[in-house]
């Protein structure tokens, strides 16, 4: 699978470049984060709210709304299996370079995407991105090496959440606050 750049048009349907984003004292904290043998994500790290210099910044980024500052680390790239969404954007922003899997939600039929739809962004170190909310996104994977990739959302998004009603197939999909998962056809392959 072609690797693009976040540079790149392309990217204009899934997000955009943040540009200006105080994000360097957040990925000095992230890269004190311990690395597990495993990929694993943290939804919301207090130490990173400690880091003040995002503050004003981050309230701003979400219209006044509370968010949450995580992150996610990985040692080796893997494949992806299936990708989520969220109601809002997201930020992301790497200590070292990493790979975005993504695809767009109108590619999702029935709650599956095609693995041939899902496109995979290298961003740079210290790049922050905006991730418009409906786009679907794969967990970020390293380029090379171990990777750290602070990751700001909604408020309590990822974290444990069983609806009271299920009306629908959307809600079906629902597998945390603020996160529904979309099956991919096929494992997409990060080399």
């Amino acid at each position: 699978m072609k690797l693009c750049s976040v540079y790149d048009e392309a990217f204009s349907a899934y997000g955009r470049v943040a540009g200006g984003v105080p994000v360097e004292a957040l990925l000095n904290a992230v890269k004190k984060r311990p690395m597990g043998a495993e990929p694993a994500y943290f939804p919301r790290e207090e130490t990173l709210h400690a880091v003040t210099e995002f503050e004003s910044w981050g309230e701003a980024f979400f219209g006044g709304l509370p968010y949450e500052l995580g992150y996610c680390t990985a040692i080796r790239a893997g494949s992806v299996e299936a990708l989520v969404w969220h109601q809002g954007s997201g930020l992301y922003a790497g200590a070292q370079d990493f790979i975005l899997p993504l695809a767009l939600r109108a590619d999702m039929k029935d709650g599956v995407v095609s693995a041939d739809k899902v496109r995979l962004f290298r961003v740079p170190a210290g790049v922050a991105l905006e991730v418009y909310g409906p786009t679907l996104r794969g967990a970020p994977q390293p380029c090379g090496g171990e990777t750290r990739v602070l990751i700001c959302l909604p408020y309590a998004t990822n974290t444990e959440f069983t609806p009271a009603i299920r009306a629908n197939a959307v809600d079906e999909r629902l597998i945390a606050r603020n996160t529904w998962k979309a099956a991919l056809d096929r494992p997409v392959a990060i080399d």
